[in-house]
């Protein structure tokens, strides 16, 4: 286990992580040398070699043998995320072609799972800014990512779009949870992660000024409290690893076809061989 002076860390610049970066970010901690931000979809393999932790999309742990995760932490859902949301102007089984908000990897690959295993071969993926009305011009949905996602059901008519929470559609098809981002590593550090772990504590005594940060998001009907506590968690258990595991499993059986549809943002270099026989069934409900 590899111990520093101090130690770089990479967070992404959305609310939701501010449960367990809070104090990390205002530099609670002597060991922590630098803490920089970037948005989860220009993080690249690269980076985990030179960051000691980074707390990014689940999808790099999955598909990387070489990319660990620090166990028992990890931004969570079990039902609707609220800040993961399909917008379309189509039922979802006459959806053809996609915009993806290039905002995180775990997301616009399980959307692309999801799709391939329920709905139908022949929707077409592309990627473009997170802009909701540029985005459906020539789509027939878009998906929109955390805080670009809350902002727009802050200020939509969403009775406008047919919407489809992506993490619920997730738990109904597993009855699972889903691990959207996690902190990974190249190189474990006990130490590291009793930092980690204290940030996590630390940060839910300034929970306050947390709310404060993210009141922009939200309205009395739209309530930043229910964000935090019935929309997202942040432990890591048994239920959560299932979900993970899964995941991994899906994201090898369809590399090809994640690959086949996406730009530079997803690599085609899986950690194992497509893993096969997994299939989900969409619920009667959507």
């Amino acid at each position: 286990m590899e111990k520093k002076e101090r130690y770089r860390i990479c967070i992404p610049p959305f609310i939701n992580n501010k449960p367990l970066t809070y104090c990390i970010e205002e530099g609670y901690y002597d060991k922590v040398d630098r803490c920089d931000k970037f948005l989860p979809g220009c993080i690249s393999v690269d980076d985990f070699s030179y960051y000691d932790a980074v707390l990014s999309s689940t999808y790099f742990t999955a598909m990387y043998d070489h990319i660990q995760r620090y166990q028992e932490i990890g931004i969570c859902s079990t039902g609707p995320v609220l800040s993961v949301v399909l917008f379309s102007k189509k039922p979802l089984q006459e959806i053809r072609n996609i915009a993806l908000a290039t905002c995180s990897h775990s997301s616009v690959t399980l959307c692309q799972i999801l799709f391939k295993e329920t709905v139908s071969k022949d929707v077409v993926f592309s990627y473009e800014h997170p802009n909701l009305e540029k985005m459906l011009k020539k789509n027939d949905a878009a998906l929109l990512i955390g805080d670009y996602c809350l902002k727009m059901l802050k200020n939509i008519n969403t009775k406008k779009y047919l919407t489809i929470d992506i993490g619920e559609w997730w738990t109904k098809l597993t009855d699972l949870p889903f691990v959207w981002a996690c902190w990974q590593h190249h190189n474990l550090s006990s130490e590291l992660f009793e930092i980690l772990l204290k940030s996590k504590t630390d940060s839910n005594h300034y929970f306050h000024q947390i709310k404060k940060i993210s009141k922009r998001f939200f309205t009395n009907k739209f309530n930043v409290d229910n964000y935090f506590t019935d929309h997202l968690y942040y432990n890591v258990g048994l239920q959560e690893e299932k979900g993970i595991q899964l995941y991994k499993k899906l994201l090898h059986k369809h590399i090809d076809y994640l690959f086949l549809n996406n730009n530079t943002h997803i690599s085609k270099n899986p950690a194992s061989p497509a893993q096969k026989g997994v299939l989900l069934k969409l619920p009667s409900s959507m």
